[in-house]
């Protein structure tokens, strides 16, 4: 049987598809805003690029087949007050400090997630040759990733490593030598978080658990504020890891933002995603973070190429004021 739709018709279905789906995306991005500690809106809370883009997507659609004029006012006003929240939200991370290009060589540090299930090794050792960081901090490293990738020894001669099986594993390989080291326990779960001390700064290597119950959500949220605690001190500071969150949350705003410390993808203007390489690049988030104390600067901040895990790896070069 054949339905025949006159124009009147389809742009009516049409019109509601519209009124329907703004509205649903409406309620998700107002939720975003929320100042809750919740892992609902946690969630929600990530995608500030995306629903910007979204929101862009909208208007036109709404001048086009919203009638009558009155209504399609309503939701253009409402379109454009999430343009602006969303634009807002993402306006601080699009204007910070740049390091003076003056400065001394610094220290490039790169951070890769290398996904424990993931078995491409040589493609993981290509991009570490291509990038040559001068620190590597690996996570997600069992007994079998420690040992494919062995070699890099000879380049990175002081080392620390504490693999796993249950994707927290950490290593860190250096080119210089370590001052100290020190493998810590934050929560009660055990994760390891590896911390040592180069050129009197103090490296701290952290993969929070994944906000994927109440009860993870909770412990995520702990070793965020033990980050935090971190920057309380005159030391310099650089933590570096996975945090299982975005600096679009209410976790990481009321853990993180109060510190002072400087999340360098910020400093360098960069809003690309790193997480997960499964989605187009417009899509994804960065879950990878490299954070300074005050008394440090970075610049040159990167996100590398895909090696076969679910996250991208980032570098940054770090220098003493």
């Amino acid at each position: 049987m054949k339905i025949n739709f006159n124009k009147s018709e389809l742009r009516k279905i049409l019109s509601n598809r519209i009124i329907f789906y703004f509205v649903l995306f409406g309620i998700i991005n107002f939720i975003a805003f929320a100042p809750v500690n919740n892992l609902v809106i946690d969630i929600i809370s990530h995608f500030i690029m995306q629903y910007l883009v979204i929101c862009l997507i909208f208007i036109p659609l709404i001048f086009i087949f919203i009638q009558p004029k009155k209504i399609r006012i309503i939701y253009v006003i409402i379109s454009i007050v999430l343009l602006i929240l969303n634009f807002y939200s993402l306006l601080p991370h699009y204007d910070s400090q740049i390091a003076n290009t003056d400065m001394p060589s610094g220290i490039k540090i790169g951070l890769y997630n290398v996904l424990t299930q993931n078995t491409n090794y040589e493609l993981f050792l290509e991009e570490l040759k291509t990038e040559a960081p001068d620190i590597a901090v690996v996570q997600e490293v069992n007994s079998d990733w420690l040992e494919k990738i062995k070699a890099i020894k000879k380049e990175y001669a002081y080392n620390l490593e504490y693999p796993r099986d249950d994707n927290f594993g950490i290593a860190i390989y250096s080119k210089y030598p370590f001052n100290s080291s020190n493998i810590e326990f934050w929560t009660l779960y055990d994760i390891p978080v590896l911390s040592i001390n180069i050129k009197n700064m103090q490296l701290y290597c952290v993969h929070t658990l994944p906000p994927t119950s109440r009860q993870y959500f909770s412990i995520r949220n702990e070793m965020l504020k033990n980050i935090a605690a971190k920057f309380n001190n005159k030391q310099s500071i650089i933590i570096a890891g996975d945090f299982n969150t975005t600096r679009f949350s209410h976790a990481y705003k009321t853990a993180i933002e109060k510190t002072g410390a400087l999340d360098v993808q910020s400093a360098q203007k960069n809003l690309s995603g790193t997480w997960s390489t499964k989605f187009p690049a417009l899509f994804r988030i960065s879950l990878d973070h490299i954070l300074i104390s005050s008394g440090l600067s970075a610049k040159d901040f990167k996100i590398g190429k895909n090696f076969g895990s679910d996250h991208l790896p980032i570098y940054a070069t770090i220098y003493d004021k």
